[in-house]
């Protein structure tokens, strides 16, 4: 078999370092091959012969692809769909303006925008090898890339983590409260700023994205956390902002409407947390807390909070977060 890459900025992948994945040929008809290569990001192969270039199967959903006895094919007007954004030109004036993932930005005579370099194209590659696209929660309408139980990663040990604590990776049962409840009651987001924080795979903003909020920011001090996040929103067709800021302890500004989840685990944080918070629902704006009934959430915390829904989690949630069978959403009076 002929080397062959994947032409998609932010795909590593090769018939040399990945084998075992199937690689399509750009479509011979011009108005499909319009289309993928504005998917993934590459109108610079316009007038390049297709025949030269291919995308991995890593790019489509699995719904687009019939099994072959030999190999395997795409679906008639299947679409490369699952593709991380690249930072245009127009939105990076200088280098340092560029998210902090990225160490440099480069421009080509052959590529004639800016494109993220080797350190972002790992990561992506890295959370398309090591997830599964999953709609088993408490939001089946929301496609998520997580590490399931059939993934090699649910039983690896520490040492063999290819990501240092992915927490990103796991849809953990107040986000999914969170989501829940945003997914069922457009109303609470129409309209709103919307921050985030502590967003892991960034289902929470992706719901009030759904749900037509006016601005939505994911927000994770953890960048790997921030760039799943981006990859779940193209997966989910809608637009948000990401930032590795971190935002505990100040005033949140430009947002009127803050969404915490799973981060009253330990007493000390929760002290600083539930005081920062209270000061922000104090000077108005609404603040949405997603918990399974951590330790840090107190009765006596509870006391200022309102209980706006219980959910039963899936089996599945359940065995992935040791033993926790139902999750709430809050809202701070």
């Amino acid at each position: 078999m002929p080397r062959v890459y994947c032409a998609v900025y932010g795909c590593f992948n090769s018939s040399i370092t990945n084998p075992e994945l199937s690689y399509f040929r750009l479509p011979a008809d011009a108005e499909r091959r319009s289309k993928w290569l504005h998917l993934i990001s590459r109108e610079d192969l316009t007038n390049k012969p297709p025949q030269c270039y291919t995308v991995c199967e890593a790019h489509f959903d699995d719904m687009d692809i019939l099994a072959g006895t030999h190999r395997k094919k795409l679906k008639n007007n299947s679409l490369p769909s699952l593709c991380l954004p690249i930072i245009q030109k127009k939105d990076v004036q200088t280098e340092t303006e560029a998210p902090k993932l990225v160490e440099k930005c480069i421009q080509t005579e052959d590529t004639p925008r800016l494109v993220y370099i080797k350190m972002l194209k790992d990561v992506t590659s890295l959370i398309f090898k090591h997830t599964v696209c999953s709609r088993s929660h408490l939001t089946p309408e929301l496609v998520l890339r997580l590490i399931t139980p059939s993934c090699p990663l649910w039983k690896a040990r520490e040492e063999e983590l290819p990501f240092k604590d992915p927490f990103w990776a796991f849809y953990w049962p107040g986000g999914q409260a969170t989501a829940r409840y945003i997914l069922d009651n457009k109303i609470i987001m129409a309209n709103r700023r919307v921050i985030d924080i502590g967003c892991g795979c960034g289902a929470g903003a992706i719901a009030a994205a759904k749900m037509k909020a006016e601005f939505v920011m994911a927000n994770d001090v953890d960048e790997i956390a921030t760039a799943a996040s981006l990859i779940n929103a193209e997966l989910n067709e809608v637009s948000i902002q990401t930032s590795s800021e971190n935002f505990i302890g100040t005033q949140c500004e430009g947002f009127d409407t803050v969404l915490i989840g799973d981060m009253f685990y330990d007493e000390e944080f929760a002290n600083l947390l539930f005081d920062w918070l209270r000061s922000l629902s104090s000077g108005g704006k609404m603040v949405l807390i997603g918990d399974p009934g951590r330790h840090g959430l107190t009765e006596k915390r509870r006391k200022h909070l309102i209980l706006l829904a219980k959910y039963d989690l899936p089996q599945v949630s359940c065995i992935e977060n040791h033993g926790f069978m139902e999750t709430s959403l809050w809202k701070l009076k």
